[in-house]
């Protein structure tokens, strides 16, 4: 049989972490994309019903609506659908020797004969032990996660929280004019007074 990745170094599971992070940098975009498009969206059909006090209540159902489907399309769009993509240990094994071409295929090949990819009729079990070794030892020090990204996720958290912070606060200043636009816009209320009573 193929022999298996040597204990000392578990290349395995360095990959996996790697996929890992770039799973969990997925969700941190997605959810930051879906609230700045939630942001927007109440500011808009506020701005609007606030311009606009004698818009029909079909209007403002409308509005709900349409956001609700947005909301649900932007979840699938931006959150569940990049998770549901397979990452391979390949795919990140490729990555990681784009980063360090000191490897020269080694990675990509030792984790295909690892997990008995190639037929063992035409590999000797010493050379594929060696190459997987000698990929260890060279792996070792490397850093895995240089292959992750995270500043632009980080950015469009940050730029999520702080649209999403400077709402809460709008309705903290003007909690009057909160409870009117939620009011209007949730049963499409016209009998609500107007902001501007």
């Amino acid at each position: 049989e193929i022999a298996p990745m040597p204990e000392k170094l578990d290349l395995t599971a360095r990959l996996d972490a790697v996929s890992a992070r770039v799973r969990h940098l997925f969700v941190v975009h997605g959810v930051a994309q879906v609230a700045i498009l939630a942001v927007v969206w109440v500011l808009a059909t506020f701005l609007i019903d606030w311009s606009l006090p004698l818009l029909p209540s079909g209007v403002r159902l409308v509005f709900l609506a349409s956001g609700l489907v947005g909301l649900g399309w932007a979840v699938w769009r931006w959150v569940l659908y990049p998770l549901s993509v397979h990452i391979t240990d390949d795919d990140i094994a490729l990555c990681l020797e784009q980063q360090y071409p000191k490897l020269r295929d080694r990675l990509i090949s030792s984790i295909q004969l690892a997990r008995g990819d190639a037929r063992n009729d035409f590999n000797s079990t010493e050379l594929v032990q060696a190459l997987i070794a000698e990929t260890a030892t060279l792996t070792e020090r490397l850093d895995f996660q240089a292959v992750v990204l995270p500043q632009a996720p980080r950015k469009r958290a940050t730029a999520g929280m702080s649209a999403v912070g400077g709402l809460l606060l709008l309705a903290v200043f003007f909690p009057e004019h909160a409870g009117i636009y939620l009011q209007r816009i949730l049963d499409g209320s016209t009998s609500a007074k107007g902001y501007q009573a």
